[in-house]
């Protein structure tokens, strides 16, 4: 946003630089900084901005129909408080288009926030890493460093997912950008490789097999815009290498490939781990999906009804924790059926079609990386996953739409 309101511009800018900090540091934190963004977003009475910018681009009105969607399915919902819980659970997809389309920022702006982001995911890190130190000194068991032992502030998974987003920052301010100099550009390769080793730690198999496809086609990307320096060719080389050798050090310590290859060579196992656990979630989700094809089971029954098919096939663990699909596509069916997946994948191939023609890499690849973690969880329903993906899709969508291109990324 230009500095059209002053001091309203820097409460919510410093606002958002709160949000991104503690996203995955401080969970309440980080949802109090949204409020105060709103808040301050009213206070300054930018809405007015917004609302000319939504009836203007119509990419907004996209971003928004998947939450008035879910409002609509409370026609054929009949648990009611679920339905408004879930809603304001969602709200985040109605609010975040609207701030964020009345909001631009500086190169300057960007700069801060990338760093923010990087800096808050590395101190999280570190912390989850200083607490397994911790936890192993006192029981001498090495799980503390693995997967949700070690990610005891939030879902390995997402935090992962975060990780990634903000490797791939680093690696635009090193090479793309090349802002960062001198002592910030030691302090981001320290980092970068850091967070390379907590992401192997962390070991959730599809974020970490979908880290490794965004940073293989950045580092492509760079490549061929001939952003690497001769000297600089060692850095990525090491990059891969050493993730290389972390894939085999933390193999040798905690395996979780195993579950995949026993499930492919026993699929009726008994057996609860989170690879088994999800073939049969998703078997008894696409049973209800054909039950409801067009239009779901509506957002307020979908705990009952999945509990209803968990029973009808005798699956103990599902009607027990009456747990969620774990698949964000199978989720929406269950939901909103073919008709709400078909929403979520113009959703998302409008943010990527947007990336796309401005050349926004980072953005599409923030996309990439939401849609393949879309497959083995329901990404879009936790609060973790709902206030990343509406933010920063908000976030990198808003100075590509209109009129208000800035330097992309």
């Amino acid at each position: 946003m230009r500095n059209v309101f002053g001091d309203s511009h820097r409460l919510i800018f410093f606002a958002i630089l709160s949000f991104l900090f503690f996203l995955g540091l401080a969970p309440v934190v980080s949802v109090i900084s949204f409020v105060a963004v709103i808040l301050f977003w009213i206070k300054s009475k930018n809405w007015a901005e917004s609302l000319r910018e939504l009836k203007k681009n119509k990419t907004w009105w996209i971003f928004m129909a998947f939450y008035f969607f879910h409002i609509l399915s409370l026609l054929w919902s009949e648990n009611f408080k679920y339905a408004f819980f879930d809603l304001q659970v969602k709200l985040s997809y109605l609010l975040c288009p609207l701030v964020f389309a009345g909001l631009t920022f500086s190169g300057d702006e960007w700069k801060k926030i990338r760093r923010t982001f990087i800096l808050g995911c590395a101190l999280a890190a570190m912390i989850c890493l200083c607490h397994s130190f911790w936890q192993f000194s006192i029981y001498g068991r090495k799980e503390f460093f693995f997967h949700d032992r070690f990610s005891f502030l939030m879902h390995p998974t997402y935090f992962m997912i975060y990780i990634n987003l903000a490797m791939l920052f680093i690696f635009y301010e090193l090479f793309w950008s090349r802002d960062a100099e001198g002592n910030w550009r030691k302090y981001y390769l320290a980092i970068l490789f850091f967070l390379l080793m907590i992401l192997f730690l962390l070991s959730a198999r599809t974020a970490l097999a979908t880290a490794l496809i965004s940073f293989i086609i950045y580092v492509a990307i760079l490549v061929r815009n001939k952003k690497f320096k001769q000297k600089e060719g060692l850095i990525v080389i090491s990059f891969f290498g050493l993730a290389a050798l972390f894939q085999v050090g933390v193999l040798a310590f905690y395996n979780r490939y195993d579950q995949v290859t026993n499930l492919i060579e026993h699929p009726d196992t008994k057996d609860e781990n989170s690879a088994s656990i999800r073939y049969h979630l998703w078997k008894i989700a696409a049973g209800l999906i054909s039950e409801h094809p067009v239009a779901g089971v509506g957002i307020g029954d979908i705990k009952e009804e999945l509990v209803k098919k968990y029973e009808a096939n005798n699956y103990e663990y599902g009607i027990r924790n009456r747990i969620s699909p774990h698949n964000q596509y199978l989720h929406t069916a269950v939901i909103l059926g073919l008709a709400g997946v078909a929403l979520l994948l113009l959703m998302f191939s409008t943010s990527l079609l947007l990336a796309w023609r401005n050349k926004d890499w980072i953005y599409g690849l923030f996309i990439l990386i939401i849609a393949l973690n879309a497959i083995t969880e329901s990404i879009l329903e936790r609060q973790a996953g709902i206030l990343f993906f509406a933010f920063f899709n908000s976030l990198f969508a808003s100075r590509l739409i209109g009129e208000r291109k800035t330097e992309i990324l």
